[in-house]
């Protein structure tokens, strides 16, 4: 059997990155940027005021302070989206709003809560500002012809608003993967049906789906497949025809009715199957069509793990992110875990923050199949391959599939 190691880059060096496509920046969120993003205008495009205030020539002030106030005609207002004004020549001031262009002459703006109006159109100054004082400079945040956000960027709000600060309404982003999801077994059934005796509710399918959402894939098929080789093959033959990636649950192991392992050999090539670990040992990855498919177990559990450790990192490798894996954080354990070598073992705890160290607590049954185990677990503690026993104050590496609510 391959490690852990070994399969996932086996899986990474057999995956693509999509090809970039042109998207309106609506919908740009979440998509990592195909090509650098370069400003063609700066940022702010010209000086603008800081504050509401007073637009002002320092000189007009040199002398102001509390005990000797100075005394300004006020000669007009600025507003945002004013065109470029003029400061008139002579002592004066002009109102001006947040966001407003300076006017030309004027090299200062005063807080407006620093003035005072006194009859006459006249506004009272009791300190002397500094040149540039409240004051945002053209280019300020961007300038021309500079880099605003790089290739390979994920697109988060911050990014989003910053492409439309610089005038970019279209963008090429590297789309998220269309992934098939299939489960199979003529044991389970549909969860809005009746449960007859011997018979399962398809969990499994609510579990994948989450999963693939969560990996900022496109779920666009999900389909349960019957014990049959023919119709297995089939379907997964239509499915590699337009998506981009192929998951299955079940019917990877050495029963006589599973079928996946068959069905991917007889469409194209069988990568690897069987990992050296725990749980998930069956899985399978293969190419049909050139399409990726990965087959996970059908326990429950063992498919989640399979698919944190092997399809999550593809998934985001295809849709163009860099970082693939889940945060790891060095944890004490607060209960033993048992361990036999031979296998790399995922273990369902919780971690959280105590005494300013992280603390793993493992859930007290780590069978594959107790669905119940993955809602109070938010990480999985990796026992290395030769690792024995591990006792209560151990420290383990641990894997953060959710970050704890502080």
């Amino acid at each position: 059997m391959l490690s852990v190691e070994d399969a996932l880059s086996l899986v990474l060096a057999n995956v693509q990155r999509t090809s970039p496509i042109t998207v309106a920046l609506e919908v740009a969120l979440g998509h990592i940027l195909a090509a650098d993003a370069v400003s063609s205008l700066a940022i702010p495009p010209f000086d603008n005021s800081a504050m509401d205030g007073f637009a002002v020539r320092t000189s007009d002030l040199a002398c102001a302070s509390p005990t000797s106030p100075v005394l300004l005609p006020l000669r007009g207002e600025v507003r945002a989206g004013d065109p470029p004004s003029l400061l008139p020549e002579g002592p004066a001031c002009l109102r001006i709003m947040t966001g407003a262009p300076i006017p030309d002459g004027a090299d200062a703006v005063v807080m407006k809560e620093e003035t005072s109006e006194v009859e006459g159109c006249l506004i009272q100054f009791s300190s002397t500002p500094r040149p540039q004082e409240n004051i945002r400079p053209r280019g300020d945040d961007i300038a021309s012809e500079q880099m605003a956000v790089a290739a390979g960027t994920l697109l988060r709000p911050a990014e989003v608003s910053l492409l439309a600060a610089i005038g970019r309404s279209r963008i090429d982003v590297v789309p998220r993967p269309r992934v098939a999801v299939f489960t199979t077994g003529d044991e389970v059934v549909p969860v809005h049906g009746p449960l007859l005796p011997g018979q399962i509710y398809n969990s499994n399918q609510y579990l994948l789906n989450g999963l693939v959402a969560d990996a900022g894939a496109k779920r666009v098929w999900t389909e349960h497949l019957p014990d049959d080789p023919e119709v297995t093959a089939a379907r997964l033959e239509e499915a590699s025809r337009w998506a981009d990636a192929i998951v299955t649950c079940g019917g990877v192991s050495m029963g006589e009715h599973d079928h996946i392992r068959g069905a991917v050999e007889r469409l194209g090539a069988v990568v690897f199957w069987r990992v050296s670990m725990k749980p998930g040992k069956p899985i399978l990855f293969g190419l049909v069509a050139g399409r990726p498919i990965f087959g996970m177990p059908g326990n429950p559990v063992s498919a989640m793990v399979g698919f944190e450790i092997f399809v999550r990192p593809a998934l985001l490798h295809m849709a163009g992110h860099s970082a693939l894996q889940r945060p790891r954080v060095r944890a004490r354990l607060l209960a033993p875990i048992s361990h036999r070598p031979g296998r790399q073992e995922y273990v369902r705890t919780l971690t959280t923050i105590r005494n300013d160290e992280f603390v793993s607590e493992p859930y007290p049954g780590q069978g594959s199949h107790l669905i119940r185990s993955m809602t109070h677990a938010n990480s999985l503690a990796i026992v290395p391959t030769g690792t024995g026993c591990l006792a209560v104050g151990d420290f383990v590496e641990v894997m953060m599939t959710q970050w704890p609510e502080w």
